[in-house]
């Protein structure tokens, strides 16, 4: 996958994000995060990827898969996570530490979510999965009714 479309599917989704007045937005489905990033891990991966509405983009994965994702991530700092960390830990730390205020999620579980929470208490967190899926029907939805 080149550059190009990864570089546009972001852009794409930082519009959604100002309308949606997000300044950020977390992507753990891996088939999301390839969609952003280029990078292809296996279907049960995990990952997760920061998009601030500025600045640069953010992914962790654990070291399995780290080599890979520095070779193939478009658009991205990529970020180890040791073994034994947690990684959702490591995303909601980074989050603390840049000072978002706002941000959507593609999916989280309840665990997750109350994790985050603690960690960065004054994050509003949005579940917006609908933000990625309505960007991949309006720019590929209508490359096909031509």
């Amino acid at each position: 996958m080149t550059s190009e479309p990864v570089f546009a599917r972001v852009k794409e989704l930082r519009k959604q994000m100002t309308r949606a007045k997000l300044d950020g937005y977390i992507v753990f489905d891996p088939k999301n995060v390839y969609y952003f990033t280029g990078f292809k891990d296996i279907s049960n991966a995990t990952l997760g990827l920061i998009i601030p509405a500025e600045d640069e983009l953010n992914l962790w994965t654990y070291p399995l898969s780290y080599t890979l994702a520095k070779e193939e991530a478009k658009n991205c700092v990529v970020n180890k996570v040791k073994s034994g960390e947690k990684l959702y830990q490591k995303v909601a730390e980074k989050i603390k530490d840049v000072g978002f205020t706002a941000l959507g999620f593609d999916k989280m579980s309840a665990n997750e979510y109350i994790m985050f929470s603690e960690i960065s208490p004054n994050v509003d967190l949005s579940p917006k999965s609908d933000l990625v899926l309505s960007l991949i029907e309006r720019i590929h939805y209508k490359n096909y009714i031509r």
